[in-house]
């Protein structure tokens, strides 16, 4: 299996893709921390945003585009009849392309919590709970490579080229963007069952909540502890939805997969 996923890597070692993706996480901090200056925010602000910016606006389409290039590989190039040959399991295969996944978005979220760090010493600020926020901000990513597994189904489900792809993750993220900035911006609307519950992102955006707590948002909206308290959810709810929603759609990938044409 580790030699399945480092093959994917290798595979991707030549897209120059991946290195624009290093790139937007190193780069989203700066104008960031530029529009902090000016609005007089503080470093959680600044650091709460690029979460929130960075994870749900454009790790998800980091991830999706990533997973297309791992998943239409091996049929563009028409090396799959040379993997199955072998013989080589697709579903070993599959899972070794969402376990490079993983590897990407918590490398992702890594850069942009150490680019928050440097936008706190350019606002000359002090960061505090260095450990804690780290910590967050890689859980954030693993927690996102989950919500993004629906779309990567829809992606190798349809089986198309790379511009359906790109239409899917569009409406995917924003969408899921969108919820999570109702989650977590203050749209105190009743809780319940409505996007926000059953979008993945929107579940991530609810347990997100509490961490955010006295955080003053674009138009000074604040979230006080009785909205708090109704709508966000605990841990152990967020991360189990999100792993039953990855097992039945990472089992959907590899049905899809199995059936995709040598």
């Amino acid at each position: 299996m580790l030699d399945l996923i480092v093959c994917e890597f290798q595979k991707l070692r030549r897209k120059k893709f991946l290195i624009f993706a290093t790139l937007a996480a190193l780069v989203l901090p700066i104008p960031m921390t530029v529009f902090a200056i000016r609005q007089g925010w503080n470093y959680d602000q600044l650091y709460m945003i690029i979460l929130e910016f960075g994870h749900f606006l454009m790790l998800i389409p980091v991830l999706c585009i990533v997973a297309t290039m791992l998943f239409f590989m091996e049929r563009d190039n028409g090396t799959l009849k040379n993997l199955v040959s072998i013989p080589l399991s697709r579903t070993k295969i599959v899972f070794a392309k969402l376990a490079v996944l993983i590897v990407v978005s918590i490398g992702y979220s890594l850069l942009a919590v150490l680019s928050s760090f440097i936008g706190a010493t350019v606002i000359g600020q002090s960061v505090s709970y260095v450990p804690q926020r780290i910590g967050l901000c890689l859980i954030a990513g693993v927690m996102t490579m989950l919500a993004s597994i629906p779309c990567i189904a829809l992606i190798v489900w349809f089986n198309r080229n790379s511009i359906i792809s790109l239409i899917l993750t569009f409406f995917y993220t924003i969408l899921g963007f969108m919820v999570s900035m109702g989650s977590t911006g203050g749209a105190q609307s009743a809780p319940g069952v409505n996007l926000s519950t059953l979008l993945p992102v929107g579940m991530i955006g609810r347990w997100l909540l509490p961490k955010f707590a006295g955080f003053v948002r674009a138009g000074s909206i604040h979230l006080d502890k009785a909205y708090i308290s109704t709508y966000s959810v605990s841990t152990p709810m967020c991360l189990g939805y999100l792993l039953v929603i990855g097992l039945i759609f990472t089992f959907l990938i590899v049905k899809a997969y199995r059936h995709q044409k040598i």
